[in-house]
């Protein structure tokens, strides 16, 4: 099967694994590993934020410097991912919402856990792709669009009846 070029890119629009060399991950892993250690880290700093600016400053927290620096490592994250797989639609919010739904709101058990689910959903779906379409690449964006479009749908359903 050759690609043609409205496939490549939809490819390329949607996310694929199918692109990705050794030679790719060898060369943005060492990054990855970097900025999620970075990351995890943080997180006491970025959970104190998260309770807001005024609760930061009163427990000392340099709130200009750990919003920069955070962000700074989001960027990175976010860059380096796209730059191997494309953007896949909702796939963040999956994880975050299952691992919530799991581990609950914890952010020193739920990092860790959204990450670990993050790479299984990501190779089950990539499996999933490649078993149902064999003899072509289709994006594996598709099927986590669809799964996380489902989940978001069925979160507000959730919170709909709950706050009944």
């Amino acid at each position: 099967f050759l690609p043609t070029r409205s496939s490549t890119v939809l490819i390329n629009l949607n996310g694929s694994l199918a692109g990705i060399s050794w030679t790719q991950v060898y060369t943005i892993g060492p990054i990855l590993i970097l900025c999620m250690i970075l990351m995890l880290g943080n997180l006491k700093n970025l959970h104190i934020l998260s309770l807001g600016k005024e609760v930061a400053n009163s427990l000392g927290i340099h709130i200009k410097k750990s919003e920069i620096f955070i962000l700074g490592l989001v960027v990175v994250l976010a860059a380096c991912a796209v730059s191997l797989v494309g953007p896949i639609l909702f796939f963040p919010l999956i994880a975050v919402h299952f691992g919530k739904k799991i581990v609950g709101e914890n952010p020193y058990r739920l990092a860790p856990f959204s990450i670990i689910f993050g790479a299984i959903l990501m190779l089950f779906s990539d499996c999933l792709m490649r078993a149902i379409y064999r003899d072509q690449e289709v994006p594996v964006g598709f099927f986590i669009a669809l799964l996380g479009a489902f989940i978001l749908i069925l979160a507000t359903r959730i919170k709909k009846v709950v706050a009944i």
